[in-house]
C-alpha cells in the first residue's frame, strides 16, 4: 500500500502544486533575519505559530488527500478484515504521508537556521522539534478520517475540521489557557530549558494520537466499514 500510496502522490500535478508552495512559503519566510543564540532558537523565530496554524496546517490536509483515497479502495477494506487492521494501516500511511511532508516544509527552514547559527550549534535540538511536527501532523491526517467517516464520506468536512485544529491556538491566543494544537509544536527556547514541559509537549501531542486511533476504529467499526466493503467486492 505505500508504493501505491507514492505513486498516487507523484502521479498527481496538484501534489507538485502544493510542494511548490512549501517551498515559496519557506523562501519567504528566511527573507527576514532569524533571531536567536543557536540553530534551534533561530528555527523557531523562523517558523511562528500563526504561520504554521494558518498555512502549513491546511495545506498537510490537501497534501495528505492521497492518503485517505488509498485506504477508500474497496480490495483494502476487505484485506485488512478488521477496523484496527484497517486503521492500523490507515495509520502507517500517514506516517509516511507526515514524514515526507515534515522533510518538504523543513527542508529550506532547517538548513537557513544552521547557517544563520554559523555552526551545528543547538542543531540537536531541532530534530525534537521536527519529531513534534510529525506527531501533529498524524493527528491532523486521523482527524480528517474520522470527520470524513462520520460526515458519510465528505472530504471538505474533514479538511474544515482539521483547519479548525490548526488555527485553535491562533483564534483563541488571548486564552492563553486554552492550547490544545499548535501551542505544542511550535516550541519556545524555554521549553528546551525545562525536560518536563518538552516531556509535556510530548505527551499531550501522543496522547492524542493514541485517543484517535481508537476514535477511529470505533467510528470504522460503528459504520459497519468492512461490511460494506465486502458487500460491494
Amino acid at each position: 500500500m505505500t508504493r501505491e500510496y507514492l505513486r498516487l502522490l507523484t502521479k498527481r500535478c496538484s501534489q507538485w502544486l502544493f510542494l511548490v508552495s512549501l517551498l515559496v512559503i519557506q523562501g519567504a519566510e528566511c527573507l527576514s533575519t532569524p533571531y536567536g543564540e543557536n540553530a534551534a532558537e533561530a528555527f523557531m523565530s523562523i517558523r511562528s505559530l500563526n504561520k504554521f496554524g494558518l498555512l502549513f496546517t491546511p495545506l498537510f490536509c490537501l497534501w495528505n488527500t492521497p492518503v485517505y483515497q488509498v485506504c477508500s479502495e474497496t480490495k483494502l477494506t476487505v484485506r485488512m478484515e478488521s477496523p484496527f487492521g484497517y486503521i492500523a494501516c490507515y495509520a502507517r500511511l500517514s506516517a509516511v504521508s507526515s514524514l515526507l511532508y515534515v522533510f518538504m516544509s523543513n527542508c529550506i527552514a532547517v538548513p537557513r537556521a544552521l547557517l544563520f547559527a554559523g555552526s551545528a550549534e543547538g542543531g540537536e535540538k531541532l530534530l525534537p522539534l521536527l519529531f513534534l511536527q510529525l506527531l501533529f501532523y498524524m493527528n491532523c491526517s486521523l482527524i480528517f478520517y474520522l470527520v470524513s467517516v462520520i460526515g458519510g464520506g465528505k472530504t471538505y468536512l474533514g479538511f474544515l475540521a482539521v483547519v479548525g485544529y490548526g488555527v485553535l491556538d491562533y483564534a483563541v491566543s488571548n486564552l492563553t489557557w486554552f492550547f490544545v494544537s499548535t501551542f505544542y509544536v511550535v516550541c519556545s527556547p524555554e521549553v528546551f530549558q525545562s525536560p518536563p514541559l518538552l516531556l509535556r509537549n510530548f505527551s499531550v501531542l501522543t496522547g492524542t494520537l493514541l485517543c484517535l486511533i481508537l476514535i477511529d476504529v470505533f467510528a470504522t467499526d460503528r459504520r459497519d466499514f468492512m461490511e460494506r466493503g465486502k458487500a460491494d467486492a
